[in-house]
């Protein structure tokens, strides 16, 4: 690459990337934000609808155009199309028939069948999103959103897996109390060998991008089209070191979500004394006179409940 060439396409990588990790980040928090406040299923699924139709057709708009706005607003596009996934999923409006704790001792095809009923609903409406996104661009110039779309379908696909297979530290208190439920279905424990191979694959994907990013004589709208992928494939093997970590992942958030920025613990402790006896997922009282969220720790399980009530008795636990 000639030294213009590079000066040329600098600016346009390192705008590109700081907009995508903005994008993802603001519209993670603003979805943890959502998520505590939206209780109507009909609110959710009409909003949300509007917004995965506006993405839609913002791609499909975006699709014969090779510009750098069209590679942007088809990237835009592809995040709208996944918040609707991810609200849907968040309030608890559209997951799966199964809407219970795992039961205790379930194992093997019966407890992977059970976690599949959790999130069935789901998975089918991020599938029938994918198949729609790619059916718009079918051989268009411009497969920016589409892209967007499927890394961030494969990754967090991969994420679940390996949360129902074993991490040491699953994003429990990311759990909104809609779906604190699940928390039962994550295996706290040494992470599997698909987890390093995901990442392995990942992160050599995510090389050779860059290397086809390095590219001289690229035209800007492929050098930002490589730039917003690249920088959302990295946050999604970001996201995978933060299961295996002791990171504040919570922190990223805390503004928006209200949760506490605190490290993951790699199990929870088995509760004794009066703790023990709380019902799973039962609320906790507060007299602080808002919603906080507090670890609820029966055997291997927490859960993330607002609390309903201002009364303090033997059984509380102090957030």
């Amino acid at each position: 690459m000639s030294v213009a060439s590079a000066m040329t396409s600098l600016p346009t990588v390192a705008i590109a990337a700081a907009t995508a990790l903005f994008l993802w980040w603001f519209s993670t928090g603003v979805l943890f934000w959502l998520a505590r406040r939206l209780s109507n299923p009909r609110a959710v699924i009409a909003g949300a609808g509007l917004v995965l139709a506006g993405s839609l057709w913002l791609i499909a708009a975006c699709a014969g155009q090779a510009t750098e706005t069209a590679a942007y607003l088809s990237f835009l596009g592809g995040i709208g199309a996944w918040s609707f996934a991810e609200i849907t999923f968040l309030t608890g409006t559209l997951t799966g028939p199964v809407r219970d704790r795992c039961p205790a001792g379930l194992a093997g095809a019966r407890r992977f069948m059970r976690a599949l009923g959790t999130l069935l609903w789901h998975e089918l409406a991020i599938l029938a999103i994918a198949l729609a996104v790619v059916a718009i661009t079918w051989g268009a110039v411009n497969q920016v959103g589409t892209w967007a779309f499927m890394l961030l379908m494969t990754m967090r696909i991969s994420a679940k897996l390996n949360l129902f297979l074993g991490v040491p530290y699953p994003p429990s208190t990311l759990l909104p109390s809609s779906i604190a439920h699940l928390d039962s279905y994550f295996r706290r424990g040494p992470f599997t060998a698909l987890l390093p191979a995901v990442v392995t694959a990942a992160t050599s994907l995510a090389t050779m991008i860059a290397w086809h990013a390095a590219a001289p004589g690229l035209d800007v709208f492929t050098a930002a089209s490589y730039a917003l992928l690249w920088t959302l494939l990295v946050l999604g093997i970001v996201e995978h070191w933060f299961l295996i970590l002791p990171v504040r992942e919570g922190a990223l958030w805390a503004w928006f979500s209200g949760m506490p920025a605190r490290p993951a613990t790699p199990s929870a402790p088995r509760a004794s004394g009066a703790l023990s006896g709380r019902v799973k997922g039962s609320p906790i009282p507060s007299d602080r006179g808002k919603p906080s969220y507090v670890t609820v720790a029966s055997g291997e399980e927490r859960a993330f409940a607002r609390p309903q009530t201002t009364t303090r008795n033997d059984h509380e636990v102090k957030a």
